[in-house]
């Protein structure tokens, strides 16, 4: 009789053990209400950066978590706010919502935080609902 070597017994065994752990762990662990906004999801149209010019800044807000969401959001430069407040309605399980504000640029360099005023009911994850972009240096008319 021929003798399995024991690693290959510990593989089989740790296969065959695998196969009982659930399939979906992370969503397991997913919040009823969790609202986001990324850095990734904030942009700018035009997105060239001319002192004097109007722009539009996007905001992508999804829903990460299990249950429908409403709230506010707002655009700040510094601590200023950037047109109104933005009411956001929000489906469950990703599904994204754009909202906009129109906004003149400055003459000076800028970044632009977007962040949640208030959520219903209560976000129950803080950490994604502030989101800053990087330093804009923007360009003057006589920059060429």
């Amino acid at each position: 009789m021929r003798k399995v070597s024991s690693p290959i017994l510990s593989l089989i065994f740790l296969l065959a053990g695998s196969l009982a752990v659930p399939l979906n762990i992370a969503g397991a662990q997913q919040l009823d209400y969790d609202l986001a906004v990324q850095i990734s999801d904030i942009s700018f149209v035009p997105n060239t950066f001319l002192v004097g010019t109007p722009v539009r800044i996007y905001a992508t807000i999804r829903n990460f978590g299990n249950k429908d969401m409403t709230g506010h959001v707002a655009f700040y430069l510094s601590q200023e706010l950037i047109g109104k407040e933005q009411v956001v309605s929000s489906r469950a399980c990703g599904f994204p919502e754009d909202i906009f504000v129109d906004w003149t640029i400055p003459d000076r360099e800028f970044n632009i935080a977007v962040k949640f005023i208030d959520t219903f009911p209560q976000d129950q994850n803080l950490d994604n609902n502030v989101s800053v972009t990087a330093v804009i240096t923007p360009k003057k008319d006589t920059d060429g």
